[in-house]
């Protein structure tokens, strides 16, 4: 088991301090001082990771080998794609056996021709990098229902 990282987080702390010289309100300075506290997180077991371009991809697959790889071809500019993104995180936080990559259309067009991407968001599901099935749309009932099908 992984340690949990540590992150540092600013903790302010107000007092009252009298001035040097007395306002005509009598109003007391405020002073501010900060410390650096850290606190535990618990590291994140598995992610949706984002593929740069053919050679990240090739490598992703193989480390995958005949496991399960869900690929989601997205767009930024895309709202269904907006919409179904936490989705797919929590389902890569569900299946920690299932490899889920986000390809940007844009980015990687290259990648886009050869998987016959033409609307977004489209998922592509893969075993021993071989393409078992795909569909458009930001349905996480039947996202979830292709991923339980193929696991």
């Amino acid at each position: 088991v992984p340690l949990p990282s540590t992150r540092p987080l600013a903790r302010v702390i107000l007092r009252d301090t009298p001035s040097a010289a007395p306002l005509p309100a009598a109003r007391p300075q405020i002073a501010v001082s900060c410390t650096s506290l850290q606190f535990a997180t618990a590291p994140t077991s598995k992610m949706v990771h984002h593929v740069k371009n053919k050679n990240d991809l090739d490598g992703k697959l193989t480390e995958a080998g005949e496991g399960l790889v869900v690929i989601d071809f997205f767009a930024t500019w895309c709202g269904p794609c907006k919409i179904i993104a936490p989705k797919l995180e929590e389902l890569s936080q569900e299946y920690p056996d299932v490899l889920f990559l986000k390809v940007d259309v844009d980015e990687c067009e290259d990648l886009a021709t050869e998987y016959n991407i033409s609307a977004m968001p489209t998922f592509v599901f893969l075993k021993g990098k071989n393409k078992v099935d795909s569909f458009s749309g930001a349905s996480y009932d039947k996202l979830k229902e292709k991923v339980d099908l193929f696991k």
